[in-house]
């Protein structure tokens, strides 16, 4: 009867060790369940490399902060930058990038930059000129908006020293 008792213990324990490992094999190797959700708010997730045992499907969408930008009208090779890490302000009169070896210089005011100025133009982006080219150096004039012959004088010195072609023509871009 012992004997039969013990028989009985052992097919019962047989029984549940078969049905646990059955049951854990299911749980480590099959397939997931279907996690699929709607996310109304970005995720921000820490990315690291290394190995996982298993796998998760996920969509995503990857931010970066803009440093920066610049819209050239200048067409050539970008041959220098403003270098990261340095501060970003800029000031009137620095060269923020080159195009073709040819610098392209700020110029601070109110009025955006939106055309090509020479003599004979008038205008309070002239006047703005007129104050960015005194400032450094190149005009002693008034800044009274009159593209005239003081003007592209200046213009043609600020030319020559900033390796632009001398034309007394400031180009858009």
């Amino acid at each position: 009867m012992r004997r039969a008792a013990n028989f009985g213990f052992l097919a019962l324990g047989l029984a549940i060790g078969i049905s646990l490992t059955a049951w854990a094999s299911a749980y480590i190797w099959g397939s997931p369940q279907d996690t699929t959700s709607e996310v109304s708010e970005p995720l921000l997730v820490a990315v690291t490399e290394d190995s996982i045992g298993r796998s998760i499907r996920f969509s995503a969408t990857a931010l970066w902060p803009v440093e920066g930008s610049v819209r050239s009208l200048r067409a050539g090779t970008l041959t220098s930058r403003h270098s990261p890490g340095t501060p970003t302000t800029v000031t009137s009169g620095a060269h923020i990038y080159s195009v073709d070896l040819v610098a392209s210089t700020a110029l601070e005011g109110d009025v955006p930059a939106f055309r090509t100025m020479a003599e004979g133009d008038s205008g309070p982006d002239v006047a703005q000129l007129q104050r960015f080219l005194a400032s450094q150096g190149f005009y002693d004039g008034d800044a009274d908006g009159e593209f005239g012959t003081s003007t592209r004088l200046a213009v043609l010195s600020w030319e020559t020293a900033s390796g632009h072609e001398p034309d007394g023509i400031v180009e858009l871009g």
